[in-house]
């Protein structure tokens, strides 16, 4: 999901609409208790009933970004750069314009909450159930604020500087324990690779404080260095205790797929040696 940043006070420029992930198969079913949907279906041309089902999935996908995803990270600390997502107006039918519009974001302080009014200037509308965009209103001090766009409305609150960012899930530990011992190549020898996160725009996220609570004493670049390297691993469960973990690994014209095990016994991490499954070369 591409994300673009709107300043207050300042248009929101091609906001990107929050739609399903494309992924294989599943029985449709409406988001209870914030559990993540299932992806969109790959239908064939004409398969009416899979398109079917995948209006069920996307209604569902709705349900679930405005009840449990109204703003990225939840209760926010301040600091943290703060993300919402906003239903574009209803639609009156006709193509998804979403691509063309732009928001505009203005404060109103009040004496006990703040109200951010975000204005659709463009008048972005989307056909169904897909129009969302991820609105970012950057890092607000600690107080309650209330989302307003005229038709539809959301509240949060946050938190004080130094309020607890929570723990790490156990998966992403397990990536980072990977990482400390297997640390995924640099070079890819692919046109266009992704630019590497910026040391302040890690700062601002949730999970910079998680990772400083979970490792204190490591320095913030290899806090950074870290993150950059687990994100880059899969790690998947294999029984209890144990996980299977896979990435790839560069070396500027070649490209190995790698994989391993590791466990966790009596709070250690115990990982396991990384084999290569798959080399190809890839155009330099």
């Amino acid at each position: 999901m591409r994300r673009r940043r709107a300043e207050p006070g300042r248009s929101h420029r091609t906001p990107t609409v929050a739609g399903p992930a494309r992924g294989g198969a599943a029985a449709p079913r409406v988001a209870g208790a914030c559990e993540e949907p299932p992806a969109l279906a790959e239908c064939a041309p004409g398969d009416l009933p899979c398109a079917a089902e995948n209006g069920a999935r996307a209604l569902a996908w709705r349900h679930w970004q405005l009840s449990c995803r109204q703003v990225q990270p939840a209760d926010p600390i301040a600091g943290e750069a703060i993300e919402v997502i906003v239903p574009y107006p209803p639609s009156s039918g006709g193509p998804c314009t979403a691509d063309g519009a732009s928001f505009e974001l203005e404060l109103e302080r009040g004496s006990g909450v703040t109200v951010i009014r975000v204005r659709d200037v463009a008048h972005g509308r989307c056909e169904g159930m897909s129009g969302l965009s991820l609105v970012s209103v950057g890092a607000l001090p600690p107080g309650a604020y209330r989302v307003d766009t005229g038709y539809w409305q959301t509240s949060f609150v946050v938190r004080p500087p130094g309020s607890d960012p929570g723990d790490l899930p156990e998966t992403f530990l397990a990536a980072v324990a990977v990482a400390e011992l297997h640390a995924p190549g640099r070079c890819f020898g692919m046109p266009g690779d992704e630019p590497r996160l910026p040391a302040t725009a890690f700062a601002a996220m949730r999970v910079s404080a998680q990772m400083k609570k979970a490792f204190p004493g490591r320095s913030a670049e290899e806090l950074l260095g870290l993150y950059q390297g687990a994100t880059a691993i899969s790690v998947t469960p294999s029984g209890p205790g144990e996980w299977r973990y896979a990435y790839a690994d560069g070396a500027c014209c070649t490209i190995s797929a790698v994989q391993g095990t590791l466990r966790r016994q009596d709070d250690r991490w115990i990982v396991g040696p990384a084999a290569i499954v798959d080399t190809k070369t890839v155009p330099c």
